[in-house]
């Protein structure tokens, strides 16, 4: 069976994208906001997520979308690891303080197949200094125009990504919108 292209219309999602769109209203306004999309696999969410990115680009967003899987559950910062990289290539991220490129450096160029360097580092990625960078990150791109940041398969995510993502719903300043998908329920919900 061949998926769908981009290019076919989206069918049976309207309600779906609505509730993205008042939901982008807060960000539109300088606001963090934040979703979550449970459905069973198979069903669109990757879809409905690409097609809100879209929208959101139509709009001057800028969008960043992570897929998670199920090696993400033991790696340091996996949805962030995926995400600063491309983020950094983004109109905003020049806003950054050079401590902070240079934390995301760190982190970003730690091989994911080298599990002792990881291990050694694992303080590196629960540290203060790379906390505050990836909030730096995203607040620096958020002062520059809107932001969506889509986690895709979020309930395969580390605990740290998790810390992360909840200071950023909780706590951030700026035009930031996080949409995460699962195809399970997710047992998180205390954010946004």
């Amino acid at each position: 069976v061949a998926a769908a292209s981009d290019d076919t219309t989206l069918v049976g999602r309207t309600e779906s994208m609505e509730r993205l769109q008042a939901q982008a209203t807060r960000t539109f306004n300088g606001k963090v906001s934040s979703a979550y999309i449970s459905a069973p696999t198979g069903v669109g969410k990757s879809r409905l997520i690409r097609e809100f990115s879209a929208w959101m680009r139509n709009r001057n967003a800028v969008t960043c979308t992570v897929s998670c899987g199920n090696h993400d559950a033991k790696r340091p910062l996996s949805a962030f690891v995926q995400a600063v990289p491309r983020l950094q290539t983004l109109p905003g991220a020049a806003g950054c303080a050079p401590s902070t490129l240079a934390c995301l450096n760190r982190i970003t160029h730690t091989s994911g197949d080298d599990a002792s360097a990881m291990a050694c580092d694992e303080t590196l990625y629960e540290s203060t200094s790379t906390r505050a960078a990836v909030v730096d990150l995203i607040e620096a791109m958020a002062d520059e125009q809107p932001l969506l940041l889509g986690v895709e398969d979020v309930h395969w995510i580390d605990s740290a990504t998790r810390a992360r993502l909840r200071t950023i719903a909780t706590t951030a300043q700026g035009s930031v919108m996080i949409v995460c998908t699962a195809g399970v329920k997710w047992r998180d919900t205390a954010w946004g």
